[in-house]
């Protein structure tokens, strides 16, 4: 209660009246933050009881994103001269004289990793609720 009451005497301070509180709640698919997001979840669910809005989704297409991450890494290895061939990220060394091409490369190339890494779980997560539905449902 007392952090609800800072923040409406700080809005009053600035805006003259009361505020009005926009929460953007971040989860994950990941079994990795099954905890941080159970526990966002729960923040959300909080607030939504005292504040009036909206749920706006958002939805990961996996499979136009890593091809898009793909490409910015094929173009960036071409204007870099290196063969995306076997590379993952890790590969990538940086130093302080590293250009930001090889920056963004390196960036691209590991979050296709992750977003790979992701869908491969959601897969297997469906995929197993699948067999439990059709032998215990």
């Amino acid at each position: 209660m007392y952090k609800a009451i800072w923040l409406t005497g700080k809005c009053f301070v600035y805006t003259g009246n009361a505020g009005k509180l926009f929460a953007t709640v971040c989860v994950s698919k990941s079994t990795a933050r099954y905890e941080e997001t159970n526990a966002m979840l729960q923040f959300a669910q909080k607030i939504a009881r005292g504040v009036r809005g909206r749920v706006i989704a958002h939805t990961v297409a996996y499979a136009a994103e890593c091809a898009r991450l793909d490409e910015e890494a094929a173009v960036l290895a071409d204007v870099l001269g290196l063969s995306l061939s076997g590379l993952a990220s890790g590969d990538v060394q940086l130093d302080m004289e590293s250009g930001d091409d090889l920056l963004k490369l390196r960036d691209a190339l590991a979050e296709g990793e992750r977003l790979r890494v992701e869908a491969g779980e959601l897969g297997e997560r469906a995929t197993r609720s699948t067999r439990v539905r059709e032998l215990f449902l």
